[in-house]
């Protein structure tokens, strides 16, 4: 499971956490994302969905473009778009992420373009982990 944490757990322990299942046979991988809002685990939303084989490989290289120094900012999204990631540097080690969820994907209806999210800023590491977990 990929954990994204943010570095201010006191004032404001938020969690995006995101577990990606293996690839089927045409390569999608189910996948459920949470975002929590506590240290007691409250969720402030949790959702399933897919990923295409594609869409790995572009979270994974904006992931390492953003650890090589190659860029400093990625914005991610699948192609089927539940949910927005957008990464900036803040210094050398450490990153704002900014998360939104469409609304329409929890509830499970049409798309709507309004969504529910969260910004915390982590560190090198958790990105690192990150591409860990996708490879």
């Amino acid at each position: 499971m990929i954990e994204f944490n943010n570095i201010f757990d006191i004032e404001s322990p938020r969690q995006i956490l995101l577990k990606i299942g293996e690839p089927d046979t045409e390569g999608w991988r189910n996948y459920r994302m949470t975002l929590v809002a506590n240290k007691l685990g409250d969720k402030l939303l949790e959702f399933e969905y897919s990923f295409s084989g594609l869409c790995i490989e572009r979270l994974k290289g904006g992931l390492n473009d953003l650890l090589e120094g190659k860029t400093d900012q990625f914005h991610f999204e699948p192609l089927e778009p539940a949910f927005r990631l957008k990464l900036s540097r803040l210094r050398i080690d450490e990153f704002e992420m900014l998360c939104i969820v469409d609304i329409s994907y929890v509830r499970k209806g049409p798309a709507t373009e309004t969504g529910i999210g969260i910004a915390i800023v982590v560190k090198a590491d958790d990105l690192k982990s990150a591409l860990g977990e996708l490879n």
